[in-house]
């Protein structure tokens, strides 16, 4: 496992420069050809962005009425399940009462995290009982019916080790402790509703939202990530399955990942 050549990237999308361990760049072109996979952004609604929020509300010390929340902070300790709730109660900041109105309704129960810190985060994607907006989560609002049920489903989704390959091949910048425009995150692949077992996944969600999952370092030993990608495998067609736990072995010894400098380097 070592860095390819210049010559065999030449042809190759950029994404393959984040990874020590080069499969995990073709485990997710693999999954972009995938057919009932599809674009996050195709589906739903990924918006507002964190800084949209920022500018139109200030954080308040109590309810507020109109009651309106966020989930403001990414904070390690507190995001280590998939369920959450709002850390902050909002109110409009003077002059932007009609925007902050405006933003309020694209409140959503999904949140993406727009920015984590690789070798500490449990839960990059997280389900909220109360719709809200965030400053270090965006919300997705999925398109047609149930949305409900598709956002646990996508939560299962994208804490799965799939779902974790994926926002390492959107990486900017940083890649230990990278952002995520909002174009990054509009192109995770999710399954698309009409085609795979919601149903299933949302169940799966209901069953392990409150049970704490491990940091990605220590992915490969984490029983609860493990049985979300059982259930993924059971509801999404066409997945493939004989790599996955070589995947999860890649992605906590990544050096990005686990904050080592050469984890695959012989003594």
């Amino acid at each position: 496992m070592a860095w390819r050549s210049l010559e065999q990237l030449r042809d190759r999308p950029w994404n393959a420069v984040c990874f020590y361990d080069q499969s995990l760049a073709d485990a997710y072109d693999e999954l972009l050809g995938i057919p009932v996979l599809s674009s996050i952004g195709n589906l739903a609604k990924v918006e507002p962005e964190g800084r949209r929020i920022r500018d139109a509300f200030r954080k308040a010390k109590r309810r507020q009425n109109p009651d309106m929340r966020a989930l403001w902070a990414h904070k390690t300790a507190r995001q280590t399940a998939m369920r959450t709730g709002p850390d902050e109660f909002l109110v409009a900041k003077k002059g932007m009462q009609d925007y902050a109105k405006h933003l309020w309704e694209k409140r959503s129960n999904l949140l993406l995290v727009n920015r984590m810190r690789l070798n500490l985060t449990q839960t990059p994607v997280v389900f909220s009982d109360d719709p809200v907006l965030g400053s270090g989560f965006i919300p997705v609002s999925p398109v047609g019916d149930s949305k409900e049920q598709v956002c646990k489903a996508w939560c299962v989704w994208l804490n799965s080790t799939f779902g974790i390959i994926a926002f390492l091949n959107i990486r900017q910048k940083n890649l230990t402790y990278p952002n995520f425009s909002l174009d990054g995150l509009r192109s995770l692949p999710v399954p698309d509703p009409a085609q795979c077992d919601i149903a299933a996944l949302a169940a799966t969600y209901e069953e392990y939202a409150e049970k704490v999952l491990r940091p990605l370092p220590e992915i490969n030993a984490d029983p609860v990530r493990q049985s979300l990608d059982k259930a993924v495998l059971l509801s999404v067609p066409g997945l493939p399955d004989s790599d996955l736990s070589r995947w999860r072995q890649s992605i906590s010894l990544e050096p990005s990942v686990n904050n080592e400098k050469d984890p695959f380097r012989l003594s």
